[in-house]
């Protein structure tokens, strides 16, 4: 609605892309992709303007959603991973890595859990 809320961008944030290239890491980019990392100025006061975040937020939104776009895992905000797991060919494979070293309790947390669809570091069967 506002056609200056992209200009002036390189103030306070950043829209940067790099080419990566297919991985065979289980959670890797499963293709030769352009990444664009969207990086926004967020203030430490909850009352601090955010810039123009909801264009922002727009575009990553139409970017998993309509172009099945991957999150990167640093983000947190769990909606960017609804169901993330079920989009990598080799995501159950992950799972069963991750649940094999359940002992050890590695890769796991109560958000990896959470964004994994999973209870105490085991997958939830969904009927």
């Amino acid at each position: 609605m506002d056609p200056k809320s992209l200009c002036g961008l390189e103030l306070y944030n950043s829209v940067l892309m790099h080419y990566v290239k297919a991985s065979s890491a289980y959670l890797g980019k499963q293709e030769y992709v352009v990444d664009f990392d969207i990086t926004c100025y967020k203030s430490k006061d909850p009352m601090a303007p955010k810039f123009y975040q909801d264009v922002l937020e727009k575009i990553e939104q139409m970017a998993l959603f309509k172009y099945d776009a991957l999150p990167h895992w640093g983000k947190n905000q769990n909606l960017v991973f609804d169901g993330v797991i079920k989009r990598y060919k080799n995501g159950g494979e992950f799972l069963k890595v991750k649940n094999t070293n359940r002992p050890l309790r590695l890769f796991s947390s109560e958000w990896t859990n959470q964004v994994l669809g999973q209870r105490n570091g085991f997958t939830i069967l969904k009927k």
